[in-house]
């Protein structure tokens, strides 16, 4: 459970602080294929920590390994890519 409830009180408390929802460092770029809007999250060093895509009214959050999560809005998906960030730092 606190593994869990960790990463979003962390990640409210940076927002709270910083006005941010990323920590330094880190930089959501959009890109646009074939007619869909991709937001790739990357390192300072481009290293890609994984995309987000819009499935209709839903988001999937696709990490670097190619493991998926549907989820149903961009910020959790968006935390998902970086709880995982964070697992394997």
């Amino acid at each position: 459970l606190l593994a869990f409830a960790l990463p979003k009180a962390q990640f409210k408390f940076r927002k709270w602080i910083t006005g941010s929802d990323l920590e330094p460092g880190l930089a959501p770029a959009e890109k646009i294929v074939d007619n869909n809007t991709i937001t790739e999250l990357t390192t300072k060093d481009q290293e890609v920590i994984g995309r987000i895509l819009q499935d209709g009214k839903r988001y999937i959050a696709e990490l670097k390994n190619g493991e998926t999560f549907r989820v149903s809005s961009q910020a959790e998906a968006m935390e998902i890519l970086l709880r995982e960030y964070h697992l394997h730092r």
